[in-house]
């Protein structure tokens, strides 16, 4: 998912008042700070949809089963909330200047994990040592 992928996901939103309710027009920024993310995540955890917030950041949303997960991208900051039938979940992922994406990213990465259901990610290799795939149990002979 690359930066252009999500510009024409997004050309529509590109003027303020684009929702006839005063929204601001799609930021820039927004769209290369989600690109940055989204296109490090692994293919099975990509956004099932790319829109954008009344406030002019880029938002990414996955559908699960009895899930929806939903993240807003802007300068530096995913807000995020999970919503089931088993309750609601939200919180804030900040970039610090002192903390890089890259150091942030994977922790993102295995909570979206976590969420989507895509358990079998956390043996991906960009996820890093630190979340082997689970060990197989051999067979009893």
């Amino acid at each position: 998912m690359n930066i252009e992928y999500i510009t024409n996901a997004v050309q529509d939103c590109t003027e303020p008042n684009w929702d006839g309710y005063g929204a601001q027009a799609v930021r820039q920024e927004s769209i290369e700070f989600a690109a940055s993310v989204l296109s490090r995540l692994p293919v099975a955890l990509r956004p099932d949809s790319i829109g954008v917030d009344p406030d002019g950041s880029v938002s990414a949303d996955w559908h699960r089963r009895d899930m929806i997960i939903s993240a807003s991208f802007d300068e530096g900051e995913i807000t995020y909330a999970v919503t089931s039938d088993a309750g609601s979940i939200c919180g804030v992922f900040n970039v610090h200047e002192n903390r890089g994406l890259n150091e942030w990213l994977p922790e993102f990465r295995i909570r979206l994990a976590l969420h989507v259901g895509g358990l079998h990610v956390l043996g991906d290799p960009a996820l890093g040592e630190a979340f082997p795939p689970p060990a197989r149990v051999a067979a009893a002979s």
